[in-house]
């Protein structure tokens, strides 16, 4: 099962946080772990009432590290407060009395209006881009594997 391990890598755009990260990126080389790619989060703030993005922080500092690491840059999230706000604002369905199914219907829907909120839409893009990742790193490694057994 460690073969099919691997890591990604999540950065802000701070220079301390670059560097953590990079320490992150040489510790997964040194023990051979596959990186799919690095997340940029907190990537400029959006205005709740204006839509404009300030970066409060640097920004393309994630996408300028995985450039430089040669590893895939698979997006960056911005600040949310339309998340803070669902999250703030979502009861907790679980009690220690109640059987785990029957939270389930709650998070779930939850999880549907988060995914309606313009960070959902952005995780949902780098969610298919890391997948894509994965799925390309799965070939290489069968191919790989294939290669070896017919040798």
């Amino acid at each position: 099962m460690h073969d099919r391990l691997s890591a990604v890598i999540v950065t802000t755009p701070q220079a301390v946080a670059l560097m953590d990260a990079m320490k992150s990126l040489s510790f997964t080389r040194a023990v051979k772990l596959p990186v799919l790619g690095i997340v940029e989060n907190m990537s400029g703030y959006v205005c709740p009432c204006c839509g404009e993005i300030s970066n409060v922080f640097s920004t393309g500092g994630g996408e300028e590290m995985a450039r430089r690491g040669g590893v895939p840059f698979l997006g960056a999230l911005q600040v949310d407060t339309e998340l803070v706000s669902l999250l703030d604002a979502a009861e907790i369905t679980t009690r220690e009395d109640s059987p785990p199914q029957e939270a389930a219907p709650h998070g779930f829907g939850l999880a549907k209006r988060y995914q309606e909120t313009q960070s959902g839409k952005l995780f949902e893009k780098l969610l298919d881009t890391l997948l894509d990742t994965l799925l390309a790193a799965e070939r290489r490694i069968s191919s790989t594997n294939h290669s070896t057994v017919n040798e």
